[in-house]
This record gives C-alpha cells, sequence and structure tokens, in this order.
C-alpha cells in the first residue's frame, strides 16, 4: 500500500521554488500543495501544469523587472548620474591629504585636520597611490 504523500504550505513561495527541486520532491513521493490562493496540487496533472506556468510567469517578471533596472541605469549614466556613495573629500581635501602625506605628517593629524576617519585617509592615499609608512 502506498503511503499517504506529505503536503507542505506553498502559498508564498511556490513561484520561487525551482521546479527541479518539485521534481525530486515528486519523486521521493513528496507533494507540494497550497493551502491558500490557487489551488496547486503537484500529485495532480493540473497542479504540475499551474505550477510550470506560475514559474515561467514568476522567471519573465524577474527578467522584466532586471531589464527595467539596467535600462534605467543607463538612462541615469547618460544623464551624467553615477551611482553609489558620494566621496567624503573633496578633489581639494584628497589633494591636500596626499600633500600632507607626501610632506610626513602622520596619518592622525592628517585625518583631524580633514575631520574625517584615518581609514577614509588611508582609501584616499590608496587611489594616488602615495607611500604612507
Amino acid at each position: 500500500m502506498k503511503p499517504k504523500p506529505h503536503y507542505i504550505d506553498l502559498s508564498t513561495i511556490f513561484i520561487t521554488l525551482p521546479l527541479e527541486i518539485v521534481e525530486d520532491l515528486t519523486q521521493r513521493d513528496i507533494g507540494l500543495k497550497t493551502l491558500t490562493g490557487f489551488d496547486i496540487d503537484t500529485h495532480t496533472p493540473h497542479g504540475r501544469l499551474a505550477l510550470q506556468m506560475f514559474a515561467a510567469l514568476a522567471e519573465y517578471e524577474r527578467a522584466l523587472i532586471q531589464e527595467r533596472i539596467m535600462a534605467g541605469i543607463a538612462a541615469a549614466r547618460a544623464r551624467g548620474r553615477t551611482g553609489g556613495r558620494r566621496p567624503k573629500l573633496s578633489p581639494e581635501q584628497h589633494q591636500l591629504a596626499v600633500d600632507m602625506a607626501r610632506g610626513g605628517i602622520p596619518i592622525t593629524t592628517i585625518a583631524s585636520t580633514l575631520q574625517c576617519s584615518r581609514h577614509t585617509v588611508y582609501k584616499a592615499l590608496g587611489q594616488t597611490r602615495v607611500g604612507v609608512e
């Protein structure tokens, strides 16, 4: 006698569940069934079809979102925008840090003069390849 299949609540995650996992669970006689929303039961042909259709739609939606994100980034770059955090040091402060470091001033003094952390100074000096002792 075949044991009764076990069911897992997939009311929200069935769309992102890779179909390979579903196939593996089906081979081990573990069925998936939504408890709310659409009636999807992987022990029936209709349920497997519905799951595959929703998975295909979810993949399509993820691809559309990624495409829109990339188009938005390209449009922003075309307008002269760059992503990421603004630099802590202005170009003038950066040059001042380089000049002070070349003059032998300690990093702690440079950081307190520029009102930033020592890490910021090290990072700025590393961008211009100034030797730090």
